[in-house]
């Protein structure tokens, strides 16, 4: 009876390792990206592919986290992994209007990988955006921000994706080259 338990405790340990290692993979694997939510707008992040497509039960293969009614009742928070703060960070609550709140949530993406982001908006009035989606990949070591920028007045809706200087987070995101639209992979 001891040796299935031994073994069984020494697989589980062995197991916890690689986790362990796996994650503690050096900086030069990955970037970073935060994204900007609130409550109505739509993102969507999704890693290694160059196509998106969502699902009525969330099995789309995204990362990013909805705080849609924390959103709406403004008890959203932020998620943060260590990206230096920039101008837009510090400036969620001008982001934020009577019924939601701005938030964002920062990621890690694989570095060399293609990486499709999507943004949508719907206001409960009926306007909305139809889904915005482009590609790119993903630098090592660097830092990324994407956000939906909604004008209501003049009913548009821009797509915003850049990397922060490294040197100077305190300047405007710098655009990337390799930015291009993404394909939708059906409904």
């Amino acid at each position: 009876m001891k040796t299935p338990l031994i073994a069984f405790a020494l697989s589980v340990l062995s197991f916890s390792a690689v986790s362990r290692a796996d994650d503690a993979a050096p900086p030069d694997d990955f970037a970073r990206i935060r994204i900007f939510q609130q409550n109505g707008v739509a993102l969507g992040l999704f890693p290694g592919r160059d196509c998106y497509r969502f699902s009525l039960f969330g099995n789309h293969r995204g990362i990013v986290e909805s705080q849609a009614f924390k959103s709406f009742l403004h008890l959203a928070s932020n998620k943060s992994i260590g990206m230096p703060e920039t101008p837009n960070s510090r400036g969620l609550s001008a982001r934020s209007t009577l019924f939601s709140a701005a938030y964002y949530q920062e990621y890690r993406l694989p570095a060399g990988k293609i990486t499709t982001l999507t943004a949508a908006f719907n206001d409960v009035g009926g306007w909305r955006c139809d889904t915005q989606a482009v590609k790119f990949t993903p630098q090592a070591g660097t830092d990324y921000e994407a956000m939906l920028d909604v004008s209501l007045d003049d009913k548009t809706c821009r797509l915003v994706i850049g990397s922060v200087p490294p040197d100077q987070p305190e300047a405007g995101l710098q655009a990337l080259a390799d930015l291009v639209p993404a394909c939708s992979s059906g409904k």
